[in-house]
């Protein structure tokens, strides 16, 4: 399905100017729908459900903490690029930028409206002009902004001082010959790409400003747009645009007449015209096809993004940073399935969010005063029950949250969050500024989620994490980074189960890519391309030991609790389990079968290196037992005199798990009544 052209070039009045601060509310979230997405089943996996419904009753629910909120600055910039430059035909030779950052406490705000003082006809808050910036920190990431067609930045000012109250910069610019502050030119309404460039040479300013370069963290860079600006974060990001594409596209009854804006009627036939009485702008057309990417930019956040069509499934493939994007259900200038829905659907691992119940394109716009309710009823007026305030907060905040993810500082764990407090804390996991290093927990199950349908996988990863988190517990290890290797070892299994073991791709492989572009530590990542032995990762450190060792014991277990006649975990007997791990294949015959990558001779040592392990590890068949859904059962050959450390967790984690001779789960204050299965 190709995406809608000029949908998207949002047909702006030219009364539509600026913008400022929007209010903060804690009001309940909006409900929120994601694209779903097709996955393959695998019925072996319902052996897990077992053991695993009970780790369901374990889940944490995370909270967040107390926010710091910084005051929020205002500044402007003219910015003129060296040597020549495209205007558009643009009356003004500048760059015109809006820059909100986070302000001093001293700072002392005024409110932002758009249109005369005394009868306003956008609202956008509050912000300090030319504020100073706090003592600390001494850099902030950036974030650039672009405005949809016919807007201007301070349209986006609900965003921008948002980002900026939540520790960011965010400078807007006004894109040359399509913005409200000039009359419009064609143009500005058909060099699209050129829009890019602008942010690139606003960036190159930026850093070099006395002010701002200064306090700018020139690692972390993003940028989000909305409309023809959403179309901008793509070019951004490495799409390259087909001008051509676009054209035919406005000729075809596919457009539905979404091509004919009322600033320029016929636009597409004007176009074309100008192509043959203009050598500057046919010259410029040309360069449509070139790349406007900039590696200085991380992530992109496309908001109702437009001119889906411009881009071929091809050229969206090669798109490999972080993109997210977000519409509402009911925009008909930018139609979800033309545009948001199709960039998501041919970028590779791009996150979608459609919005419900009546959010329209506009909705994105600043909030309304009462003058342009009245006067501009096409930009103001929301389908009823649409809050357009709170669809501010729900977008800002998870524009705030994508880039908490993707701009981290590189070679260090820190986020904006940790720095400032942002801290989602549980006092249940132990969660420190290093776990907020990190996504949280709550944001890695709705990771898990997205990839994986079956119920009966999600059973298993969430009784791996649960074991997984005991022995952090136990071994004094970080329990959050623990605990999210575990809980994501299998995420992308459903999707890329990798049959032929390929070591580059599919499971785990693919999983470990998506997980560096959601920024996950690498520990995290090793481990889990270490409990694949065809990744050829030999597993070094405690954590990929242990893994390993609680993934297969998962399904023992569940295979364990099978046998017995209720089919309850809560049933079955350590003594029954020992047994069992003592009737199955010698220790050669698994270790060849599972870890070729083990060490050879690592003797299981005393309680205090393996505080989970039974007095008898060392004289303890081989825990082989754990394989048996993959190994067919065979008579024993004898004793294992050294079995490797490594392995110690698989036999010992039913003693860690018992009470009063019961095997129970982990998580210490889940109640056993009512869990049997």
């Amino acid at each position: 399905m190709v995406g809608k052209s000029f949908c998207g070039l949002d047909s702006a009045d030219p009364r539509i100017g600026g913008g400022s601060q929007s209010n903060v509310n804690d009001g309940s979230r909006i409900q929120l729908t994601t694209a779903e997405v097709k996955h393959r089943q695998h019925p072996w996996l319902a052996l897990f459900c077992c053991v695993l419904s009970l780790a369901c009753t374990c889940r944490p629910t995370f909270g967040r903490g107390t926010l710091k909120i910084f005051k929020v600055g205002v500044a402007n910039r003219s910015f003129i690029p060296k040597g020549s430059y495209d205007w558009r035909a643009a009356e003004t030779h500048a760059l015109l930028v809006t820059i909100w950052y986070p302000a001093s406490a001293s700072a002392v705000a005024r409110p932002q409206t758009l249109g005369p003082p005394e009868a306003p006809l956008f609202i956008a808050g509050n912000a300090a002009p030319d504020a100073k910036f706090p003592d600390l920190p001494h850099r902030f990431p950036l974030v650039l902004l672009s405005h949809g067609t016919g807007g201007s930045a301070m349209q986006l000012a609900w965003l921008g001082t948002y980002l900026a109250a939540h520790g960011y910069v965010a400078a807007a610019v006004n894109h040359p010959g399509d913005n409200a502050l000039e009359p419009y030119t064609l143009q500005g309404f058909m060099l699209w790409w050129l829009r890019a460039r602008d942010l690139s040479i606003v960036l190159d300013h930026l850093l070099a400003d006395p002010i701002f370069g200064a306090r700018i963290d020139k690692s972390r860079v993003g940028a989000a747009g909305f409309s023809l600006g959403g179309y901008t974060m793509i070019e951004l990001a490495g799409g390259v645009t087909n001008p051509q594409a676009v054209l035919d596209y406005c000729d075809s009854p596919r457009s539905h007449g979404t091509c004919n804006i009322h600033e320029f009627p016929d636009l597409a036939g004007k176009a074309r015209q100008l192509l043959k009485t203009d050598s500057g702008f046919a010259a410029a057309f040309t360069l449509g096809n070139e790349s406007y990417s900039d590696s200085r930019i991380r992530a992109v956040f496309c908001i109702a993004p437009a001119l889906g069509v411009a881009f071929s499934p091809e050229t969206l493939a090669n798109v490999s940073i972080p993109v997210e994007i977000v519409a509402g259900s009911a925009d008909p200038i930018a139609p979800p399935p033309d545009n948001a829905e199709y960039l998501a659907h041919h970028i590779r691992h791009a996150r979608i969010t459609i919005l419900p119940d009546g959010v329209a394109h506009y909705t994105f716009l600043d909030s309304c005063g009462p003058a342009g309710k009245k006067s501009l009823p096409v930009y103001c007026s929301d389908a009823p029950g649409v809050d357009r305030q709170r669809v501010h907060e729900e977008v800002a905040r998870m524009a705030a949250r994508f880039f908490d993810r993707n701009l981290r500082e590189l070679g260090s764990r820190q986020t904006i969050a940790g720095l400032h407090g942002h801290a989602r804390l549980s006092a249940r996991y132990n969660v420190g500024l290093q776990g907020d290093a990190m996504p949280t927990r709550d944001e890695a199950w709705q990771l898990l989620c997205e990839y994986t349908q079956s119920e009966s996988l999600r059973k298993h990863m969430l009784a791996v994490e649960t074991c997984v988190r005991a022995y952090a517990r136990k071994f004094g290890a970080h329990e959050n980074t623990w605990g999210l290797a575990a809980l994501l070892h299998d995420f992308d299994y459903e999707r890329w189960p990798n049959h032929e073991h390929a070591p580059d791709r599919e499971h785990p492989a693919e999983g470990a890519r998506i997980l560096r572009e959601r920024g996950y530590s690498e520990e995290i990542i090793r481990a889990i391309l270490s409990h694949a032995d065809y990744c050829d990762v030999p597993r070094q450190s405690q954590l990929e030991h242990v893994l390993f060792a609680c993934d297969e014991l998962a399904g023992f277990l569940t295979a364990c609790t099978y046998v017995r006649p209720s089919k309850s975990i809560l049933d079955l007997e350590v003594d029954s389990v020992k047994k069992r791990l003592k009737t199955k294949p010698s220790p050669e015959a698994f270790l060849a079968k599972t870890s070729a990558k083990a060490p050879k001779s690592s003797a299981c040592r005393s309680r205090s290196t393996s505080p989970f392990a039974s007095k008898r590890c060392g004289r303890t068949r081989t825990p082989s037992g754990c394989a048996a859904m993959r190994l067919p059962p065979r008579r024993p050959r004898g004793r294992s005199r050294n079995l490797p450390e490594s392995y110690c967790p698989l036999l010992s984690l039913t003693g860690s798990l018992t009470e009063r001779g019961k095997l129970i789960h982990p998580c210490e204050t889940v109640s056993r009544k009512g869990l049997g299965f």
